[in-house]
C-alpha cells in the first residue's frame, strides 16, 4: 500500500516547511515547560506559572516536587488574597486541589473579564475568610481530606459549589458513589450539562442545584460556506486517555469500513500520534493534523466532527463545531442529544458509515446545518454561563 503523509493544515505554508512534520500539541498548551526549576526545595512561581501550570506539574516525577509546587501556588495565592482584602470586596476562591491547566485557566480568566467587581482568586487548597468557595475538582484526594477534617458548617463547606465536569456514568472519572454520599455538605450544586443535573438531583438532598452550560469561544466564527464536493474530511478533536474513553478504537473500526476516495481525517489531538499513523500508514487515509493553527481554522476545514466518547459532560469539539457550523455525529452522551436530534445520533459503526455515506452522496445535508446551526447554540456564550455562576454565589451571601 502506497504511504501517504500527513498533511499539516497551513495556510500559504513556506517552502521550507511544507514536508516538515508538526507537533499536535494546541498553541494554548505550549505554555510553560517554564525554565522554571525548583531548587533547595524553593520555586517561585511567575504570574505565567501561576495562570497555567498544568504542563509543569506534570514534568515533575516525584511527589515531593509536586507538594513543593502546590504549597508555593497557595503562598502565592496568598499574597494575592491578602492585597484582595486590602482593597475590599467580594473574593471568590477557585480551588481545585492539584494543577490547573490551559482550559480551567481560560475559563477563570474569562470569570475576571466579566465579573470585575470581585476578586477571583485561584488556589490549590481553599483560603480562609473567601465568600465563595468554588470547588472544580471535588471527587479529589483532597476534597476527601477535607470532609474528614471539616464538618459541613465549615465555611469551606457552608459557602461553598460543588462544579460537576463528567459524567456521572464514567466512574472513573466522577467517583459517582463518594460524590453521591458527599452532596450535602456542599451549598449549591452547579451542573455543566443536563445529564449531570438530572441525575444528581436525585441525590442533592438539602443543596441547591444548578443546570449552567458551558459557553463557546468567541474565537470560534461561523465558517463561510460548505464542501460541495470531493473527499469529506471528518474531525476527531480533544485530548485522548489511557482508558481510550474518548473512542479512538471506534475512530479505527470505522476508517476501516470507509472508502479512501470518499474520505479523509483532520486530527486535532495533541498525543494521538499512534491513532494518526495507523489512519495513514496501515489504512492509508489522507490525514491532516492540526500543527500550530488556531481552533477556529481547523473547524473550517472539517465537514464533520465526530464525538466517538464513551462518556462526556459538555465536550467542547461538539459545541465548538456546532458554532462554526460544522455537521455533527455523535454518542449519546453528554449534551449531544441536548443540543441534537435523533439524526445525529449515532446507534452503531455500521450506522455512522451509513450516515457518512448518505451526506457524501447528498452535500444539502451539510448546507442546511450550516444555515440552521447558529440557532442551536445562540444561548451557550461565556457570558451567560458566568452570569449564571455569579447568581449562584449570590445566594450564597
Amino acid at each position: 500500500m502506497k504511504k501517504r503523509r500527513i498533511r499539516k493544515l497551513v495556510i500559504n505554508p513556506e517552502p521550507s516547511v511544507k514536508n516538515k512534520r508538526v507537533t499536535l500539541a494546541p498553541k494554548s498548551d505550549r505554555q510553560i515547560i517554564p525554565r522554571t526549576r525548583i531548587s533547595n526545595n524553593k520555586l517561585t512561581i511567575t504570574p505565567e506559572l501561576y495562570l497555567n501550570n498544568e504542563n509543569f506539574s506534570n514534568s515533575l516525577r516525584r511527589k515531593s516536587e509536586k507538594e513543593i509546587l502546590f504549597n508555593s501556588l497557595d503562598q502565592y495565592a496568598l499574597l494575592e488574597y491578602n492585597a484582595a482584602k486590602s482593597k475590599g470586596g467580594r473574593i471568590i476562591n477557585m480551588v481545585f486541589h492539584g494543577h490547573w491547566g490551559w482550559v480551567f485557566s481560560m475559563m477563570v480568566e474569562k470569570y475576571k473579564e466579566l465579573l470585575k467587581d470581585y476578586h477571583i482568586i485561584s488556589s490549590v487548597n481553599p483560603i480562609e475568610g473567601c465568600d465563595v468557595y468554588q470547588y472544580w475538582r471535588p471527587v479529589s484526594p483532597g476534597m476527601k481530606l477535607m470532609i474528614k477534617k471539616y464538618p459541613p458548617t465549615h465555611e469551606f463547606f457552608r459557602k461553598s459549589i460543588h462544579m460537576v465536569h463528567d459524567s456521572p456514568y464514567d466512574n472513573f472519572r466522577s467517583s459517582t458513589a463518594f460524590r453521591k454520599s458527599t452532596l450535602n455538605h456542599f451549598h449549591s450544586l452547579q451542573c455543566t450539562s443536563l445529564e449531570q443535573f438530572n441525575f444528581y438531583n436525585n441525590f442533592k438532598g438539602d443543596t441547591h442545584s444548578w443546570y449552567t452550560p458551558l459557553g463557546v469561544s468567541e474565537s470560534i466564527t461561523k465558517k463561510p460556506t460548505y464542501n460541495s464536493n470531493g473527499k469529506i474530511r471528518l474531525g476527531f478533536c480533544g485530548r485522548i486517555y489511557s482508558d481510550k474513553v474518548k473512542g479512538e478504537e471506534e475512530l479505527i473500526k470505522l476508517a476501516k469500513l470507509l472508502p479512501r476516495d470518499k474520505f479523509e481525517f483532520v486530527i486535532a489531538s495533541p498525543n494521538a500520534d499512534t491513532y494518526v499513523n495507523m489512519l495513514r500508514d496501515e489504512l492509508g487515509f489522507t490525514v491532516y493534523t492540526k500543527g500550530s493553527q488556531s481552533m477556529n481554522y481547523v473547524y473550517n476545514k472539517i465537514d464533520v466532527t465526530l464525538i466517538l466518547s464513551k462518556y462526556e459532560g459538555t465536550p467542547l469539539p461538539l459545541i465548538e463545531s456546532i458554532k462554526a457550523g460544522s455537521y455533527v455525529l455523535g454518542n449519546d452522551v453528554g449534551e449531544v442529544s441536548t443540543l441534537l436530534n435523533d439524526k445525529h445520533i449515532i446507534k452503531s459503526i455500521k450506522d455512522l458509515k451509513n450516515k457518512l455515506n448518505k451526506i457524501y452522496d447528498n452535500r444539502s445535508i451539510l448546507k442546511t446545518f450550516l444555515e440552521e446551526s447558529e440557532d442551536l447554540i445562540k444561548d451557550r456564550t461565556w457570558y451567560n454561563f458566568i452570569t449564571q455562576s455569579e447568581n449562584i454565589w449570590k445566594t450564597i451571601w
